[in-house]
């Protein structure tokens, strides 16, 4: 089986987002690509990862939703590895995922980013709100490094 980074990232985004249409917009790709690379997945695994319903998007399959998580499992892995990898060269580098509850976000976040930004410029950081079940979901999927909370 051949496949990706980049084609597990759209297949991804469409699983996500229920929409080839809206993954085509969030990673600034035709819709055709997205689609392309869905169907040569598909097609390596022998088995449909969606069900397409013109007009109203796609949905996972059960053997779908459960190729989603293993695909989201590895890019999450992928990043920590480009991360650490790129840590190597001795200087402060990578990405640092952080999840906050979107009612804190406001109050907690910005002296953490001011700080994180000034003290360890090498240092990304990508931030995600949600509800406290969808927060306690980032952490437990590994999408996330850090969560803020009260």
């Amino acid at each position: 089986m051949n496949f990706t980074l980049k084609q597990l990232r759209y297949v991804e985004a469409a699983g996500r987002l229920g929409s080839i249409a809206k993954a085509a917009v969030e990673v600034s790709i035709s819709q055709s690509s997205i689609t392309a690379s869905i169907d040569a997945l598909e097609a390596s695994l022998d088995y449909a990862l969606f069900v397409r319903t013109p007009a109203k998007g796609i949905t996972p399959t059960s053997a779908g939703r459960e190729a989603l998580q293993l695909i989201r499992t590895f890019l999450n892995q992928s990043q920590q590895f480009e991360s650490e990898l790129q840590s190597q060269g001795g200087d402060d580098a990578g990405l640092v995922r952080i999840a906050c509850y979107a009612t804190a976000a406001p109050t907690f976040l910005p002296p953490i980013l001011k700080s994180i930004t000034e003290n360890f410029p090498g240092i990304s950081v990508k931030v995600m709100e949600g509800n406290m079940m969808a927060i306690a979901d980032y952490l437990d999927n590994g999408e996330v490094d850090l969560v803020f909370t009260y």
